[in-house]
């Protein structure tokens, strides 16, 4: 009788453990996977040298040792770029002298997510800056090894001259990731149009003008020394693909005035993500992808 007991026992513990080895290699990933990002970035007179910094978020197994250490944009590869998974900016540049934490990265379980802090020093090789676009990034990791991933776009654009017809006057961002801005109107203006020009479509982003939805507006009359306020809000959509972008862009309005000319205002930019990251929802982003 005893005997019988010890062999379930000893058979119960080895299913146990086969069952836990087969868990771990089917949440296993054969190599990161990256977000999918959408940004645009604001290029202005004043920046110097052209520092343009983002952040690229991937997602990996939690064992997972290796760190990039280098990028390199294979539609841009005379770009001069800094990159690394240790975030140690100073105002005159990196810390490159300083090592890796050993804790790179959040856990969630099996993943950990990462982020590359990214700095784009100049832009050699780039003809006009409003048709920047990037989607691909070859990453450089510490172990010697190398891949290629789309990680979505990252545009640039420069702010167009308005002859001062539309001026900011404050912005502001709610922690619930409302973002506002009041604007002085110094002539009278016809709002035709309202451009989101960015890589994904987004039903999600809601935006109003004086608390007013402009998907219920066709057109709207803003009349000189109007004081107007637009509020653009990200909202989670349900969807895991979708809430897993990184978004962050300034939607374009176009502004008509008496005479028939157009100008173009940016809106202060969106910026969404925020998929309430877990174990769960992380599975359920690679199941979705097709990554497990």
């Amino acid at each position: 009788m005893n005997d019988k007991l010890f062999k379930r026992i000893l058979i119960g513990i080895g299913s146990l453990v086969l069952i836990g080895y087969g868990l771990v290699y089917y949440f296993h990933l054969d190599e990161p996977v990256f977000l999918q990002h959408d940004y645009e970035l604001q290029l202005t007179e004043e920046d110097d040298h052209n520092e343009i910094p983002f952040n690229l978020n991937y997602i990996t197994n939690s064992d997972e040792e290796r760190v990039v250490i280098g990028i390199m944009f294979p539609e841009y590869p005379d770009l001069f770029v800094q990159a690394s998974e240790s975030h140690f900016t100073r105002p005159d540049g990196f810390y490159w002298d300083q090592p890796f934490d050993d804790g790179v990265g959040t856990a969630y379980g099996r993943y950990t997510l990462r982020t590359i802090y990214v700095n784009m020093l100049d832009l050699e090789g780039v003809d006009d800056v409003n048709d920047f676009s990037l989607t691909k990034v070859t990453l450089y990791f510490n172990d010697s090894t190398e891949m290629t991933v789309d990680v979505g776009e990252v545009r640039l654009y420069t702010e167009e001259e308005d002859d001062q017809l539309i001026e900011q006057l404050y912005g502001d961002r709610s922690t619930d990731g409302r973002i506002e801005a009041t604007y002085r109107i110094y002539e009278d203006l016809l709002l035709s149009s309202l451009e989101q020009d960015h890589a994904f479509s987004d039903s999600t982003t809601q935006i109003k003008i004086n608390e007013v939805d402009y998907s219920d507006a066709d057109e709207l009359r803003l009349d000189k020394n109007d004081i107007v306020s637009i509020s653009t809000t990200g909202e989670p959509s349900g969807d895991s693909i979708e809430d897993f972008k990184v978004s962050n862009y300034f939607p374009k309005l176009t502004l008509t005035t008496t005479d028939g000319d157009e100008i173009n205002p940016r809106l202060p930019h969106i910026n969404r993500h925020d998929p309430r990251y877990s174990f769960n929802t992380i599975y359920r982003y690679l199941r979705a992808r097709g990554e497990i």
